[in-house]
């Protein structure tokens, strides 16, 4: 038996040993690579450090520069190994002209990262070669510069090159805040899959670019591959592109009519701005191949600023034969301003008359309204139409800043043309000194546009009172219906609140704050402080908010909950009161309510496990705070 375990701990070891993870060094100034790779004795080179790891080791490189003279490019990055900087510092590999300065040599089976390192003066920054599958590959806060074509017009130039042709596998692969800067350059980013490939999860995310390119994000589906709804184009802020600043591109089918490629992902909250010239804000294409192949392009494209391009989006189908060359996206919230030709042109090549499939349109979309809730200002034409063009510019519920909105080559269907001023009223009134959530309505000609993601770009402003509400305190309802609006405790009397939608229509109302109000909440304000709001001596504070919200998301939605928070209100003005009056039981109670201030506030995030134990825990602090200075 002794023997058995002793041999039982011994594979354990073994298996831990086998486990182990090895951080590597590289110092192009000071390193060797005849050293040991340790922070005190680096490498010298990042080509040799790569040889000496295994998966779930990981590089870091101090600042210098990484050169032709010492490495050798491409460097081969390889699967489930992380390279990194340390701390701040800034590595810069310059590939003097020419060439690929990173290359994926193998399959990633688990995530693996490239970050923070600047990539300059090459034809190719990274590349992930055709056959390659990528299941979490990650390039993070990267800098691309100086990356061009090989030769004037080749047309070879890019920052990121990623050639997906795993063949029916599911790919992951995310750029996330890096900024580019080309030198007449292809793409910025290109991301082109072929051989039935689904990419299924990761995004294009938080990028910058100021231009040098053709195009700055290229998504291609080619032979019947996907881009599913799960992939995320997100919060990016592109100018100075002369062709396209996001295009979307669906084609092939692999010879079988059947298969037909899509791109379905979602696009949301990014910032376009051409330079009048003769580029695109948006650029959808759906394209017939030779032997019966086909496309849909069907992204979400929703509300995201798209300013002074020629084009700001153009929807086309090329070649359509009697085959699949479709365009169904859904254009939501979108503000389209300043093209120098049209806000939304439609065109197609070799239309097959009646046939819809191959005629591009501008929706129907997913919303069950068409492309809406969008703002055109400041174009030459609100709408261009094709010649060949079949449908009608399915263009309902839209905001026209000047006035009725124009077009040329047909009539767009503009029915239930939004007001300018957003109409609405507030569901009811709300009590004094107390925080309480309250509907905000539409009227049936207005509607709110609101975006919560990372962006600026498309969030809704709301003030109250003079102040402004964070976008956590705002919340949407379907189809820019109504706002639940999170109000901090009000004085009695008549507030005005003032609502602006990212597209720049402005609406004011008048809240009602009145004792015979019908909103919720009980006094925690005034002469009634509670406890946080006693410790912090502002209901506004920031744990004093994450506090409340924990009480009436959490608390107040099952019954146990409720019961705290009755007693809560009954005996939570006696420990408020011993609070006010002893500073230093104030200070304690401060430093206490830290921790469970920062639960509260993360809790949305956890899971139901991770929230269940929280709540409890949070629960029972909240008992012996309150019952504590009770009994002092």
């Amino acid at each position: 038996m002794k023997s058995t375990l002793l041999v039982f701990l011994l594979v354990l070891c073994g298996a831990a040993s086998a486990q182990a993870q090895t951080e590597f060094f590289v110092d192009p100034a000071s390193g060797s690579d005849g050293s040991a790779g340790t922070q005190g004795a680096p490498f010298k080179t990042l080509t040799f450090a790569l040889t000496q790891t295994s998966a779930g080791d990981s590089v870091t490189l101090r600042a210098g520069t990484y050169s032709a003279v010492n490495e050798t490019f491409p460097i081969l990055l390889l699967n489930g190994v992380d390279v990194d900087i340390f701390q701040s510092e800034t590595p810069v590999f310059d590939g003097g002209g020419s060439g690929t300065l990173f290359r994926l040599s193998e399959n990633v089976s688990t995530v693996t990262t490239l970050r923070g390192v600047d990539i300059t003066d090459c034809n190719v920054g990274v590349e992930i070669p055709a056959g390659t599958a990528v299941d979490g590959f990650v390039i993070q806060q990267c800098n691309f510069s100086g990356f061009a074509d090989s030769a004037p017009g080749a047309n070879d130039g890019y920052g990121v090159l990623a050639m997906l042709s795993s063949g029916g596998l599911t790919e992951d692969f995310t750029v996330d805040q890096c900024t580019f800067a080309g030198n007449t350059a292809r793409d910025a980013i290109s991301i082109q899959l072929s051989n039935a490939t689904i990419m299924n999860a990761g995004g294009v995310l938080a990028n910058t670019s100021s231009g040098g390119v053709d195009r700055t994000l290229y998504l291609l589906a080619d032979e019947a591959s996907t881009v599913a709804g799960t992939y995320n184009v997100h919060d990016n802020v592109f100018a100075g592109y002369s062709e396209a600043g996001i295009y979307f591109h669906a084609k092939g089918g692999g010879g079988n009519p059947l298969l037909v490629s899509t791109i379905n992902c979602q696009a949301n909250g990014n910032f376009l701005t051409g330079a009048g010239g003769t580029e695109n804000g948006f650029q959808l294409r759906a394209e017939h191949n030779v032997v019966g192949q086909g496309g849909v392009v069907s992204p979400w494209i929703c509300y995201s600023r798209v300013t002074g391009n020629q084009v700001n989006v153009l929807c086309e189908t090329i070649n359509g034969s009697g085959h699949t060359a479709d365009i169904l996206a859904d254009f939501y919230g979108n503000r389209l301003e300043n093209a120098t030709r049209a806000g939304v042109e439609l065109t197609t090549l070799v239309p097959t008359a009646g046939n819809d499939n191959n005629d591009p349109d501008f929706g129907p979309g997913h919303t069950g309204r068409a492309s809406c809730l969008n703002t055109f200002t400041g174009n030459v034409q609100d709408f261009r139409i094709g010649a060949g063009v079949i449908n009608t510019i399915n263009a309902r519920f839209n905001f026209f800043a000047d006035g009725p909105p124009t077009a040329t080559g047909g009539v767009p269907d503009t029915a239930g043309t939004l007001t300018n001023t957003i109409n609405g009223s507030f569901a009811s009134s709300v009590p004094p000194n107390a925080a309480a959530q309250v509907q905000l309505n539409a009227a049936a000609d207005s509607a709110f546009v609101d975006y919560d993601g990372s962006a600026t770009t498309g969030q809704i402003e709301v003030v109250v009172d003079g102040t402004q509400l964070d976008q956590a305190d705002i919340t949407e309802m379907a189809l820019g219906a109504g706002l639940l609006l999170q109000l901090p405790a009000l004085t009695a009397g008549n507030k005005t609140v003032t609502v602006t939608n990212h597209g720049g229509q402005t609406g004011t109302f008048t809240l009602n704050v009145t004792a015979s109000g019908s909103g919720g909440g009980a006094s925690e304000g005034g002469n009634d402080c509670f406890v946080a709001t006693a410790a912090h001596g502002d209901y506004g504070s920031h744990e004093v908010v994450a506090l409340r919200r924990f009480r009436d998301q959490y608390l107040k939605s099952n019954s146990v909950g409720q019961s705290f928070v009755d007693w809560y209100y009954d005996n939570g003005p006696t420990g408020a009161a011993f609070l006010l009056e002893h500073e230093w039981a104030r200070k304690s109670a401060r430093v206490a309510l830290a921790g469970p201030a920062a639960v509260a506030d993360a809790i949305t995030s956890w899971n139901p496990g991770q929230r269940f134990a929280a709540a409890i825990l949070l629960l029972g602090f909240m008992f012996r705070l309150v019952w504590r200075p009770r009994n002092a």
